[in-house]
């Protein structure tokens, strides 16, 4: 639960961390998942 809020030490771009998978997954679902969601409103098929 903190760690979700609390942003990693290194605080880089989840485009840019090395582990894009892994780090959107732990450090925060909730964003990856808005994230989709932009990208289907923005692209409907």
């Amino acid at each position: 639960m903190t760690s979700r809020d609390q942003p990693r030490p290194k605080g880089p771009p989840k485009s840019t961390s090395p582990c894009p998978g892994i780090s959107n997954s732990e450090s925060s679902p909730t964003l990856n998942y808005q994230g989709i969601l932009n990208r289907l409103k923005q692209f409907p098929r």
